[in-house]
């Protein structure tokens, strides 16, 4: 199970290709860079235009593993990381963000995941906790309709609704798979395997959420909705398109967490038992 003394074994680019097989394709194609290497090959009969598609390939699969190690950054403005992001928007996301751009950098999220269909993929990704027993399968299905309602809510602009229906259905999720909230301990939003769970994604999001707010505030605060600020009305600011989406999208990536920390109890033999803790009982 993820705790917070848990020494990080792996990083971003690990995280994503366990197997090693498709960075050893990439070196390949970087070999394919080098004048001398392509000359021996011209040599040997490899054509030029094969030589520059495995070029090509190469830097493909190079960028495709290499996306959150990328894009971490943006975690400290409050927006997720998930595999339903578009690498040509974060990757220009992240260099605005890089040149100091922090609220064109916002805006190109915001518009690109308020764009059709988007949210409502992001809500479908809770499905993937809906696995493995008969009363995650239910519980999956019930917070995924949550969720698409909280989604209509955002498309209705009513999103002093959406949010809360986000992030109270995010401390659930995390609650039925390791027994305490995101809020109270964001540092076990973390392993050594799955890419939502390197130190650098879920967990500053997190951290962020649980802010403790010891004065009501009418202007909108901090880079992701206060689910403390938010439950005990000292945050009046937090109903914007920005935060219901942030709220919304971060779902998608603790899904895929939750989903890790599910086939791991499964591994282990002990989903049965975490059922029980969860639910009161692993059949009912």
């Amino acid at each position: 199970m993820p705790d917070d003394n848990r020494a990080q074994s792996a990083g971003h680019i690990e995280r994503a290709e366990p197997d090693g097989s498709l960075r050893s394709s990439v070196e390949d194609g970087r070999l394919l860079k080098d004048p001398l290497a392509r000359s021996f090959l011209a040599a040997l009969g490899a054509p030029a235009d094969v030589m520059d598609r495995m070029v090509a390939l190469s830097d493909e699969l190079s960028s495709l593993v290499s996306g959150y190690e990328r894009w971490a950054p943006l975690t400290g403005t409050g927006w997720a990381i998930t595999d339903l992001a578009n690498p040509q928007v974060y990757d220009q996301a992240a260099e605005l963000l890089k040149a100091g751009a922090q609220e064109r950098t916002e805006e190109m999220l915001e518009d690109y995941w308020n764009e059709p269909g988007r949210l409502e993929s992001a809500a479908l990704r809770v499905l993937r906790i809906a696995t493995h027993s008969e009363i995650r399968i239910r519980v999956g299905r019930r917070r995924q309709k949550l969720l698409e309602l909280a989604v209509a809510d955002h498309r209705a602009e009513r999103y002093h609704a959406s949010v809360p229906v986000a992030l109270a259905q995010a401390e659930g999720m995390v609650r039925d798979v390791i027994g305490s909230s995101p809020y109270q301990q964001p540092g076990r939003l973390t392993d050594d395997v799955s890419r939502g769970g390197h130190p650098e994604i879920l967990q500053p999001i997190f951290e962020v959420s649980r802010a403790t707010m010891k004065r009501t505030v009418l202007e909108d605060v901090g880079s992701f909705p206060s689910r403390q600020g938010i439950l005990h009305g000292r945050a009046l600011g937090y109903d914007t398109r920005r935060n219901s989406t942030k709220a919304l999208v971060a779902i998608a990536e603790l899904a895929t967490f939750c989903q890790a920390r599910i086939l791991e109890a499964v591994e282990s033999g002990t989903l049965s038992d975490l059922d029980r803790q969860a639910f009161g009982s692993s059949s009912d």
